[in-house]
């Protein structure tokens, strides 16, 4: 029974069960995080990640409620000199380990060239990213310039006016995948350290709707739930279940049997305590962390 206490918490006893514990928490991987879910047209832009980075928008680039995958807005581009950039960044390299790159997108037009950036990074030609081409296919590249580029387009042509979920995605073993809506659709061998986002001098930027920078093929369309996660495979196997959420995905429904029933505490008491723990999915069980007291 919460009666009384100053300060409750997420989650209230109903039938003697707790529901809605959990509003969902950032993991640590996920290293940059664009939910764009502000005001229409504004021009501020805002990482949700771990880090917290600076992100600026370049050209007409805006928050836009015309379209919105979640939330209130999306990132509207219309191709001609818009972006948003972050500066380079250690997050951004991935080194030799595992990484996901992903967003929705929403295409108004059909593309008729090549290697307009969605979202990518680069470092002395060294990077990765995801872009469209010809026909609506994605593109995903890990690049290196002193190493054979990874480049792939999908088979998957992706529909105009409506939206899409792609996803690049670097395994520890080097090997990598394209997943369009929850579906892998193309799968490549070996993507070595540098083509990770070596970030050892030149420009290792994010950017985010265009290939590089304003000279650099411009993305023509809206972009939602930006996410970069390092050290982590999110999705693996040829398909996965797209998430009907803005992220983080990791909100859980805690439900069970109470231990004890509704007490009153007696008028001489000046103090009650009570423990209830909660253990998240990241499995490491680190005090004030993943679990909570």
């Amino acid at each position: 029974d919460d009666t009384n206490l100053g300060t409750q918490t997420d989650g209230d006893r109903t039938s003697g069960y707790w529901s809605t514990m959990a509003t969902g928490s950032i993991d640590s991987y996920t290293k940059l995080l664009i939910h764009s879910d502000t005001s229409d047209e504004s021009t501020t832009m805002t990482d949700s990640g771990v880090t917290g980075h600076t992100l600026t928008a370049y050209g007409s680039a805006n928050h836009e409620t015309d379209q919105k995958k979640f939330g209130a807005t999306s990132l509207q581009f219309d191709g001609n000199g818009d972006y948003v950039a972050c500066p380079q960044h250690a997050d951004f390299d991935l080194g030799t380990g595992a990484g996901t790159l992903e967003c929705w997108v929403y295409f108004p037009n059909t593309y008729g060239g090549d290697n307009y950036g969605i979202m990518n990074t680069y470092s002395s030609s060294a990077g990765y990213g995801l872009g469209c081409g010809t026909g609506n296919k994605i593109q995903m590249r890990w690049a290196s310039g002193t190493s054979p580029s990874q480049d792939t387009s999908s088979t998957t042509l992706i529909s105009v006016d409506t939206w899409t979920h792609i996803a690049a995605v670097v395994y520890g073993d080097g090997t990598g995948s394209l997943y369009i809506n929850g579906t892998r659709d193309h799968q490549v061998t070996s993507v070595g350290a540098l083509n990770r986002g070596h970030t050892s001098g030149g420009n290792g930027s994010m950017y985010i709707g265009t290939n590089r920078n304003s000279t650099h093929m411009g993305f023509d369309g809206f972009i939602d739930e930006v996410r970069l996660s390092k050290g982590i495979a999110r999705y693996t196997g040829s398909s996965f279940t797209v998430a009907t959420t803005a992220f983080p995905l990791d909100t859980v429904n805690a439900t069970g049997t109470l231990i004890q029933s509704a007490n009153t505490v007696g008028s001489a008491k000046t103090k009650v305590g009570g423990t209830m723990l909660y253990k998240d999915n990241e499995g490491t069980a680190t005090l004030g962390t993943d679990l909570k007291i």
